[in-house]
């Protein structure tokens, strides 16, 4: 136990394990296998680095990226080992070669390899030569085909490890449901593993969504990052939407920076070396950053797409915060970011037919490429998963060259559980969306989902339980709430809630054709919304109390009965009120002067210089709402302290007569 500890704080820096971390390497080093399921940021690769650095042999990480490979190698490396490496595609046929030459010497105790390449024969040699302390698979839940990254090459490491009965398997990942957990000890042929799986619960994270139009997505995360400090992933699903809003941010002063899969290998390095060094504040990133990324003070993960799956989207969202302090989880949601995965998943199985017309054509002579290059709607996810099936069903074999072993009429591929897979990820998109529209708690919906029993009802760190949330939010909400108002008070009376909506949103029906409505100021002023949200705006207001619902012959809509020219305004906010028209004598309408007193930067025109322009007057009445102010300058003018012209107020007699000033002086 001494030599493990000081192995911890020589080689590694650190006086205690983080939880699960020493019982895992108990277990290793006893030569036992392991499942281990440890939380992002649960420090998984000391769990067979430490082991690796006491035995003797080699550990051999199976690894399912080249870049998670070389950042680990990295990592290993600046904390003063160089008995580390790996091997991958991306090395030259001579690079391979000396590192398994040293390997095969002895002067390796890591090495990092893909699952692809465990299985070459070639390979497969080299290891019958060597001594293995341990076999470490990461990302484990990769071999379950109902996890959220399956790849059907771990399934077939079951049969090397099989040949190593007396070398222990670890199996670590940071998100695995039950079914998956079972399915790792099953495919991985772990014997009589020990689990251990700590709390996937980050307490430090607050996770929140905001439900918002496409259109407004930009300005959302706009006004998030100038609200909040410090360093951003914004996760996004293609790369041309990296691209499109790095540039967006740059052009609003905003330090960020593009990554994805189609940049150069030294752009993407220049971009991860400017993020790590805090010279870049925000990356814009499809799903190909971020593994092996260890920047402990991101202070927030921003989804402007919605992820594929709850699994997925926490993973990705614990990339924050693994300083242990508060960081932001933001989901910017909206149902048509679900048409980007149903298109990726029906891409991903093709049905009999397709799989039929692919294989005719390849045993016409046809290459891969020169299929896919016809525009046939086969695109490279699909050939990959066709070129699969057929070598399962012994129809092909792939090496340096494809070779056609069955005839035409021997085709034969039972897609039954294609099938099953195909609905496990629809059934997986149909979860993440019931976490983005439920209003319970989001930490207790995730955890309960990866199997979490026993959970409080409220965490008191996300939307749900902090009650922040709204059914429709929106970055224009108050200028859109003032409409709907002022629409209110012009046709009172005359409509329901849904008759409001119908004017609002421009419809055609028989009711504005009855009512002459289209020719109204306010026909069709909301046409960017559906009649479904601009309900929701309705029904905000009569929750408040503002608006009210009286039924007649049917129930329609009024201004509340309590708004009344009798009701009281505070002394502090009708002087307030008054000073600020008076020093803007004939300038301000009603709504610009509500949001300069509480202290609001909008997009008005008028007010978007804030304090600089209206000095002590911005911000004076923050603890006020839009809505009351609102009510209250209505108010003052009802009782004639102000006049209006032309939606403009100045002062009248009265409210001179309060400030105590002489309106001919």
């Amino acid at each position: 136990m001494d030599k493990i500890y000081h192995i911890l704080q020589n080689n590694f820096g650190f006086s205690q394990f983080k939880p699960g971390q020493l019982e895992i390497i108990q277990e290793i080093l006893a030569k036992r296998d392991v499942l281990g399921i440890l939380p992002t940021a649960g420090g998984k690769s000391l769990c067979y680095q430490l082991p690796a650095i006491i035995s003797s042999g080699v550990t051999i990480v199976i690894s399912p990226l080249i870049a998670l490979m070389k950042d680990q190698v990295d990592s290993f490396e600046e904390l003063g080992h160089t008995t580390a490496t790996y091997i991958s595609s991306g090395l030259s046929v001579n690079q391979v070669k000396v590192r398994l030459e040293k390997l095969k010497r002895g002067e390796f105790k890591l090495l990092y390899v893909s699952p692809e390449r465990m299985l070459m024969p070639g390979f497969k040699e080299v290891l019958s030569r060597i001594k293995i302390s341990l076999f470490a698979v990461d990302e484990a839940h990769c071999v379950s085909q109902w996890g959220h990254d399956f790849r059907p090459e771990y399934l077939k490491l079951k049969d090397i490890f099989a040949q190593y009965p007396k070398t222990p398997i670890l199996t670590i990942t940071a998100t695995a449901t039950p079914q998956v957990q079972q399915d790792i000890m099953t495919h991985l042929g772990l014997r009589r593993a020990r689990q251990v799986i700590i709390s996937f619960d980050r307490p430090n994270l607050e996770f929140s969504v905001i439900s918002t139009r496409v259109s407004e997505k930009s300005e959302h995360l706009l006004k998030i990052l100038k609200a909040e400090p410090g360093n951003f992933i914004v996760y996004v699903a293609r790369q041309k939407d990296a691209e499109e809003i790095a540039n967006f941010l740059k052009t609003n002063q905003i330090s960020a920076l593009p990554y994805h899969a189609g940049l150069g290998n030294e752009t993407r390095w220049k971009t991860q070396e400017a993020f790590m060094s805090g010279v870049t504040r925000v990356v814009v990133a499809t799903i190909a950053f971020g593994l092996g990324i260890d920047k402990p003070d991101i202070r927030g993960i921003i989804h402007y797409h919605t992820p594929a799956s709850l699994e997925a989207y926490y993973q990705e969202a614990g990339r924050s915060g693994r300083d242990g302090k508060k960081a932001k989880c933001i989901l910017l949601f909206n149902r048509k970011d679900l048409e980007i995965h149903r298109y990726f998943i029906y891409q991903s199985y093709p049905g009999s037919r397709e799989i039929y017309w692919i294989y005719r054509q390849l045993c016409d002579g046809l290459s891969p490429q020169q299929i896919i290059a016809e525009g046939k709607n086969v695109h490279e996810t699909k050939m990959n998963v066709v070129l699969r099936l057929l070598e399962e069903a012994n129809c092909i074999q792939l090496g340096d060259k494809l070779k056609i072993t069955k005839g035409l009429r021997w085709l034969n591929i039972n897609l039954t559980n294609e099938e099953r897979r195909k609905m496990m990820e629809l059934d997986r998109l149909k979860n993440m969306v019931e976490y983005a529209e439920n209003k319970i708690c989001r930490r207790a919906y995730i955890l309960t989902y990866l199997g979490e029993q026993n959970l409080q009802p409220s965490c008191n760190n996300c939307d749900v339980c902090l009650g922040l949330t709204t059914d429709v939010q929106s970055i224009h909400q108050e200028k859109i709430e003032a409409i709907i108002y002022e629409c209110v008070k012009e046709y009172e009376g005359k409509m329901g809630r849904q008759g409001f909506a119908q004017l609002l949103n421009g419809s055609q029906s028989n009711t504005m054709e009855t009512l002459n409505l289209k020719t109204s100021a306010f026909y069709g002023k909301l046409r960017d919304f559906t009649q479904k949200e601009i309900i929701a705006f309705i029904d905000n207001f009569i929750s408040k109390g503002s608006l009210e619902v009286i039924t007649k012959d049917y129930p329609l809509l009024f201004l509340s009965k309590e708004k009344t020219v009798d009701k009281p305004v505070p002394r502090k906010v009708g002087l307030e009120i008054l000073r600020l028209v008076h020093n803007w004598n004939g300038k301000l309408p009603s709504s610009s002067i509500a949001n300069i007193l509480r202290g609001v930067e909008t997009s008005d025109a008028i007010i978007k210089y804030g304090q600089d322009i209206f000095g002590a007057h911005f911000g004076m009445l923050k603890e006020y709402d839009y809505h009351q102010l609102k009510e209250f300058i209505d108010l003052m003018l009802a009782k004639g302290y102000l006049q209006k012209e032309k939606n403009q107020l100045s002062l009248s007699k009265a409210g001179f007569g309060v400030l105590g000033i002489n309106p001919e002086e």
